[in-house]
């Protein structure tokens, strides 16, 4: 499904965005794909994870700090988390991302969705990263960032909620009777390319209220 904002396309995920099985092997798709719009395919290996901290859930009109365990990282790929089946990464994704402990970082991206700052740190014993892309060791990371949507971007998730095309338990209604801070962020996936410390071509999937529905950033 298409919906058309600031003569550029949004892809909505209109229904549930299924987890992967957190695990990767082989090589790393290149995070520039873009995947099909329509419906999301099953989940390969386990079913639907919560993500997030128990309970935690930040609205979406608040700056959102989040933390990723064991997140894949490579010189030109930063996958993690939950991302839906139809994403190219969804086979390769490692480790979970959780709301709170966040902060900036000099890994930054603005787009009309918002902003998104990140600091990483490999896991990767004895391996120390350089700074320019090149020679990054492939694996584990300890990711920290903070994410801010627009405004434009804010409206556009409480008019999806309203109309029911995100079906967030009790929140349908007629557009403007939806209160954006009602909507919060309960888990993440990300598939983002990078050199350096230059965000590019990537996504940021959130799930909505504790749901497995929810909304995708394109940066």
């Amino acid at each position: 499904m298409k919906t058309y904002k600031n003569a550029g396309w949004k892809q909505i995920l209109a229904i549930a965005l299924t987890a992967v099985a957190l695990t990767a092997c082989g090589k790393k798709s290149d995070s520039s794909g873009t995947p099909p719009p329509g419906t999301v395919s099953p989940p390969v290996g386990g079913g639907p994870g919560t993500g997030g901290l128990p309970g935690g859930c930040v609205p979406i009109t608040s700056q959102i700090p989040f933390t990723g365990q064991g997140i894949y990282v490579d010189s030109a790929n930063i996958i993690g988390g939950q991302i839906p089946s139809m994403d190219p990464a969804a086979y390769q994704a490692q480790g979970q991302f959780g709301l709170g402990g966040g902060g900036a970082g000099p890994y930054a991206r603005q787009g009309v969705d918002g902003s998104l700052q990140m600091n990483i740190q490999s896991t990767n014993s004895g391996q120390q990263w350089q700074q320019y892309g090149l020679g990054y060791p492939p694996g584990p990371a300890y990711v920290t960032g903070v994410l801010q949507i627009s405004q434009a971007t804010i409206q556009d998730i409480a008019y999806q909620v309203a109309i029911g095309r995100i079906p967030l338990p009790n929140m349908q209604g007629q557009y403007g009777q939806i209160n954006p801070a009602q909507i919060c962020v309960s888990a993440m996936g990300m598939n983002m390319g990078h050199y350096g410390h230059y965000l590019h071509s990537g996504k940021v999937y959130l799930y909505l209220n504790g749901t497995q529905y929810g909304y995708a950033l394109v940066f």
